[in-house]
Formats: C-alpha cells, sequence, structure tokens
C-alpha cells in the first residue's frame, strides 16, 4: 500500500472520530478581587473531521478555550469531552500548534518533528519512514538536518505542522498559527495547511482574528462573544473548494458572509470597550 493511500484510510478514520464537546464550561483566572472570567457558561459542540474557524474580539478567551480543550487548563465548572470522554489532561490525540514557535533550537528538523514518537519509546525503524513520509508532506524533505535558526519563519511553521501531523491526532488546536508571518508567506502557508488538510481531514479548530483568513479555511465559522466568551453565533460556510482571496473577493455569498460576521464582531469588540471605558472610570472615582 502507498503512502498517499495510507493516508487516504487514516484520513478516514480520522474523520470517525474527535468529536468534541464544551458543557456550561467557566473558567476564570486569579484569586478574589483579581479574578477575572474568560470564559463562561459556554457550551459548543464540534463534528468529526471538519476544519472549525474560531474568530471573536481581542482578548475575549480564544486560546483560553483551546487551552480547555488541550487539557493545558482545567475548567472551574462544566465539562470537555472529546468523544465522549472527559478532557483530564494533555493527550497525543489533541495536538496544539501554538502562535510563537515551540521548536527546539538545539535539535534537528528530523529531530523535532520524531520527538515526541521517541519520547513515547519509538524505535527509530519505526519514527524514520513516518517521519520521511511527513516532512515530504509539507515540502521539507531536504531540510531534514537544518536548525530552525536556519529556516524562514514559513519553514518553522510548517516543521511545527509536520510535529503535530506524525502524531496522527484526531485533534489539531491550532492557535493564530501564522500570525507574524508577511502575507505572501501566509497566503502560501494556508494554502499548504488546506492541501494537508484535503489529504488526510481530521478535527481542526483553527483560531483566527482576521475574517479574511477564517473565509478561506473554515467548513464551520464559531463566532465568539466579548470576554468572557460564549458562543455568540455558528455559521456554515457553504463556499465552493477550492478557495482563493481572489475568488472569495468576487463571490457574493462569501461577501454575505463576511458582512454578517463582521457586523456581530464589531458589536461584541463595541462592548470590550465600553466595559474598558467603565472600569476606566471606576478607577479613576476610587483614585479619587
Amino acid at each position: 500500500m502507498s503512502a498517499a493511500t495510507k493516508r487516504t484510510v487514516a484520513g478516514q478514520a480520522d474523520a470517525a472520530r474527535g468529536r468534541l464537546d464544551l458543557h456550561r464550561v467557566t473558567k476564570a483566572y486569579g484569586q478574589g478581587r483579581f479574578s477575572k472570567t474568560v470564559v463562561e457558561d459556554c457550551s459548543l459542540a464540534i463534528e468529526p473531521g471538519r476544519l472549525n474557524v474560531m474568530i471573536g474580539p481581542s482578548g475575549c478567551g480564544k486560546s483560553t478555550l483551546l487551552r480547555l480543550i488541550a487539557g493545558f487548563d482545567r475548567p472551574d465548572a462544566g465539562a470537555v469531552t472529546v468523544d465522549g470522554s472527559p478532557v483530564r489532561g494533555p493527550s497525543s490525540d489533541r495536538l496544539m500548534v501554538f502562535q510563537e514557535s515551540a521548536l527546539f533550537d538545539w535539535m534537528t528538523v528530523y529531530e523535532n518533528v520524531a520527538f515526541a514518537l521517541r519520547a513515547a519509546g519509538r524505535s527509530s525503524r519505526d519514527i524514520e519512514p513516518l517521519a520521511t513520509d511527513v516532512l515530504e508532506r509539507v515540502g521539507l524533505a531536504t531540510f531534514g538536518e537544518k536548525y530552525p535558526g536556519q529556516l524562514s519563519g514559513g519553514m518553522q511553521r510548517r516543521v511545527e505542522l509536520a510535529r503535530a501531523l506524525i502524531n496522527d491526532p484526531a485533534v489539531m488546536l491550532l492557535d493564530e498559527p501564522f500570525r507574524g508571518l508577511d502575507a505572501m508567506t501566509k497566503g502560501l502557508m494556508q494554502e499548504y495547511f488546506l492541501r494537508l488538510y484535503a489529504d488526510n481531514p481530521r478535527t481542526v479548530v483553527f483560531v483566527t482574528t482576521e475574517i479574511d483568513e477564517a473565509l478561506l479555511i473554515a467548513d464551520r465559522l464559531i463566532i465568539l462573544s466579548n470576554a468572557p466568551a460564549r458562543v455568540r453565533r455558528m455559521m456554515d460556510i457553504d463556499l465552493p473548494r477550492p478557495r482563493s482571496a481572489a475568488t472569495l473577493y468576487e463571490d457574493d455569498r462569501a461577501n454575505d458572509i463576511k458582512r454578517e460576521a463582521i457586523d456581530i464582531l464589531h458589536e461584541e469588540a463595541r462592548k470590550s470597550f465600553r466595559g474598558a471605558l467603565g472600569d476606566s472610570l471606576a478607577r479613576s472615582k476610587d483614585a479619587s
């Protein structure tokens, strides 16, 4: 069986796993008068094998929700489940790609990609074909012996994706993975990511602050409220694939969805500004 055929079979299996459910989840940080509720009474159901993009006002709790799904944090109330099982901590079934690079500078590209499998006790004989295959899929087959510092920002992002994919997770969590890249590199990375997903579908929750990126990527758009985060609206993005920035710009349906989403985001962002202004006035009164 060829590597491509194996990936297709694996992708079909992955599409049947990875259902996410958040039931009335609340999360706060700090204690006493310094406590801040970031997520409150948030419920969300995500079907297996779909590309979900989460968007909301700055500081609304998007990253916190990803961390709760990943198991890095625990909710103060409510429950997070994957395929019906409670999330009690991190798992190789749920892997996260962060905003900033988490690559080990002292390891080669190959060593970074293979790290989790080696830590799990897999043999070099088992790891080598998997690492070779995933590096080919992200276009870095000839860069295995390079170090992260020798790569461009876009190439480092591809190594991050390869490191997640080699573990064959049911759920991939991406927290603004292309943030900070120049416009051309970001566009290329979006194309890479969509090709990788088409090759091997799985449940994806992708956080972005850019509505154009959301429309390019999403099967479903999850719009969050101002903090504390709740789901304000879920929108199925019924636009044909493959998509590009140019075709979306000229598509009436895409522009209708974009206007509706922007209206909601602006409404929630205004709440954030009103809240910040109220806090500032309260502090001024306390000081006087």
